[in-house]
């Protein structure tokens, strides 16, 4: 069960209030503000090292805010639920691939359009993972591949499992149509 969502104290004086999607799922006022710091302190640090101009530490908050907000809570290449709640508790320790796996759908900011530029999207850190370093047509055309190619591999194997199963049900009835009918020796021999 959820428990009941929260405001922003009337004395936040924070602009960038928590979105109702948020407070739902338990987001507190200062764990939202200490989250959307966290990570405007980590991308403009990104920024700067790979040798960018940074604007303003605000600026990224404010551009995470409207992520958020334009989210309204969901993956925005899944439309799937991102669990916010967790951004209240410890993240869990681990360097790289296991460090996502075990956030899975926690919240994650993607590049949209690369560094240097203050458009993100919210998404799960699994899908970000996955998307990596790609842009969202490069990224959506990779899934579009997969998802064919797994469909043509799942009728492929649908198909060899059918072609098993009629080839067993042959085999069988031609096994029960010799047991029914036994060759008789012939009275010449």
């Amino acid at each position: 069960m959820v428990a009941p969502a929260r405001k922003c104290p009337p004395d936040c004086g924070n602009p960038h209030h928590v979105p109702d999607e948020l407070r739902i799922q338990s987001v507190r006022c200062d764990k939202y503000h200490d989250w959307l710091l966290e990570q405007a302190k980590s991308l403009r640090l990104r920024d700067k090292s790979s040798g960018q101009a940074a604007p303003p530490l605000a600026d990224y908050v404010m551009a995470l805010h409207r992520a958020v907000r334009r989210s309204k809570g969901l993956d925005e290449y899944t439309g799937k639920q991102v669990k916010w709640y967790r951004i209240n508790h410890q993240r869990p320790a681990g360097p790289g691939r296991r460090k996502h796996r075990t956030r899975g759908t926690w919240p994650s900011v993607d590049h949209y359009n690369g560094t240097g530029k203050l458009d993100y999207r919210i998404c799960s850190a699994t899908v970000n993972f996955a998307k990596s370093a790609l842009d969202e047509a490069a990224f959506v055309d990779l899934c579009r591949k997969v998802v064919r190619h797994h469909n043509k591999a799942q009728s492929e194997r649908n198909e060899r499992v059918a072609s098993a199963r009629r080839a067993a049900k042959a085999h069988a009835a031609q096994h029960a149509k010799s047991a029914r009918n036994p060759k008789v020796p012939s009275a010449s021999a």
